[in-house]
């Protein structure tokens, strides 16, 4: 899984209403509690989609989700797609690595300029901080790499679900 996903298209032989009613009719609303440990959420209001897998056991905010449009077609109805990670997700990965490469820039121009004027302890304390950018980094590919894993799953199912509900097939 990838933040941006490659545009996908599915076209199903439904008339554009009878296949927006079986989707809103599937779809699992945010408060019901019970049901099966893994169901299919979301929402469809005027052709936009937005679907993703649900779990009792947690959030994972890399988990991903499917946005597309439902649209009509000449021999029924036509879903274009993309499976990626939510916008949230992907604006807090894009900030989180961007401070921290300033964070490495400046580190690094820092060390330079400290082992340039020869202060031993200061050259100590410029490193330090360049650590902990790269544990920073770390961490947070660790993150990113840990919820993308899980969510593996979660795209099996929300294609696997909006493919049968659609009687689709991947154009």
């Amino acid at each position: 899984m990838t933040p941006f996903g490659p545009v996908r298209t599915l076209e199903s032989p439904l008339p554009l209403a009878e296949a927006t009613a079986r989707v809103t009719d599937g779809l699992l609303g945010r408060r019901k509690l019970l049901g099966p440990p893994r169901v299919v959420r979301g929402r469809l209001h005027d052709g936009q989609l937005r679907l993703s897998a649900g779990h009792r056991r947690g959030r994972n905010a890399w988990r991903p989700v499917l946005h597309g449009r439902l649209i009509e077609a000449e021999d029924g109805s036509r879903l274009v797609y993309r499976l990626g990670w939510s916008p949230l997700s992907e604006a807090f990965t894009a900030v989180w690595f961007a401070a921290l490469g300033l964070f490495l820039v400046v580190g690094l121009i820092r060390t330079v300029i400290v082992a340039a004027s020869g202060g031993p302890g200061s050259l100590q304390g410029a490193l330090v901080f360049l650590a902990a950018v790269v544990g920073m980094a770390a961490f947070g590919a660790a993150l990113v790499t840990a919820g993308t894993w899980q969510g593996r799953a979660d795209a099996k199912t929300v294609t696997r679900w909006i493919t049968e509900r659609l009687e689709a097939t991947e154009a």
